[in-house]
């Protein structure tokens, strides 16, 4: 995958990412970052680079991370809790999985109570928990695991 601010070009090469999905950790804020992609399957095969598209990092949330996580197997996959905040920040959490590259991670689920569970259909990992304001800014993660 190839990153590089709009009109400009990727200087440090592509970086590998196994996956379908992917946290730019050095994307600037409220910078428009154009990506592509060329895929390489398990025998070698390359797709050739896709059309670029372009994203922007938006500015974090000031809102209060999730507090209290807890994960437990409970035979139909992991249940994920966490205490709620009061205030008008945190409208509604999303649930991410961690993969093992440290900046892929996928959305598994959002949740929209002021407090709240969710179960995933894992069997376990590292697992992290955002609150998302009326803007649609995360707040830091609030990281817990169950193996």
């Amino acid at each position: 995958m190839w990153a590089a601010p709009v009109g400009g070009q990727d200087l440090d090469g592509p970086d590998e990412v196994r996956g379908t999905a992917y946290t730019d950790p050095r994307a600037p804020q409220d910078v428009p970052v154009t990506y592509t992609v060329e895929a390489v399957d398990t025998s070698g095969r390359r797709s050739g680079v896709s059309e670029a598209v372009n994203a922007t990092r938006p500015a974090p949330s000031t809102g209060p991370k999730p507090s209290g996580l807890m994960a437990r197997h409970d035979g139909s996959g992991v249940l994920i809790s966490w205490d709620g905040h009061s205030g008008d920040m945190g409208q509604n959490y999303r649930v991410y999985a961690q993969s093992p590259d440290p900046y892929a991670s996928s959305l598994l689920a959002t949740s929209y109570p002021p407090d709240g569970e969710v179960r995933v259909p894992r069997a376990g990992g590292l697992f992290y928990v955002v609150s998302v304001d009326d803007e649609s800014r995360e707040s830091a993660p609030a990281y817990v695991g169950a193996y």
